[in-house]
């Protein structure tokens, strides 16, 4: 029984160390870098030879169009604002990798590209239906995002195309039993 237990754990470490060393090869950053990532839950960026943590929104998505629904001749959305014009955190990368620690849910990240308002940022989202589960967000404002697992708690996301300018945001799910809530960590890449 130890033998078998032995080899599992000797397993898991090769494969740990193979996954960390090989996303560093994917993502241009040595083993070491991703090591120096803060301890703390969260989404970070590599600027420079510093990490930068990006800000956290909850959202709260309101319904909208109600009315048209109770009518039958539109559908029920939803909403989620973003306090302020413009992101906090903004880069000039295109091509930016992310790190999420302890955030990583069954629904996964995602990366939203965001309406801009006077005052604050939008980000449209679909209401959920009982009959077929899909994503709370439109197919046109989601990004193809590469996942890949760096450690035990720890994923790197990278955009598979160049982000044009804009505002964005890494969104995911607040918790496992906390359903339509959601975490946004919000970036601007000029």
């Amino acid at each position: 029984m130890s033998t078998n237990f032995s080899f599992r754990t000797f397993r898991f470490r090769i494969t740990a160390a193979c996954a960390i060393f090989g996303s560093a090869l994917v993502c241009g950053q040595s083993p070491s870098d991703v090591t120096s990532l803060p301890g703390t839950r969260g989404v970070f960026y590599r600027g420079g030879s510093s990490w930068v943590t990006l800000p956290w929104t909850m959202l709260w998505p309101a319904t909208t169009g109600e009315v048209k629904s109770y009518f039958a001749v539109g559908r029920r959305e939803a909403e989620a604002d973003i306090p302020g014009g413009h992101a906090i955190t903004q880069i000039s990368e295109g091509q930016p990798v992310f790190y999420l620690r302890g955030l990583t849910t069954a629904m996964g990240p995602r990366l939203i590209r965001l309406g801009a308002k006077d005052d604050y940022r939008r980000i449209k989202m679909r209401r959920p239906d009982v009959f077929k589960p899909r994503s709370p967000f439109y197919e046109q404002d989601a990004r193809e995002i590469e996942i890949t697992q760096v450690a035990a708690d720890v994923v790197a996301i990278r955009p598979k195309g160049t982000l044009s300018a804009g505002e964005y945001a890494v969104v995911t799910s607040a918790g496992p039993d906390l359903r339509r809530s959601y975490l946004s960590f919000d970036f601007r890449v000029r």
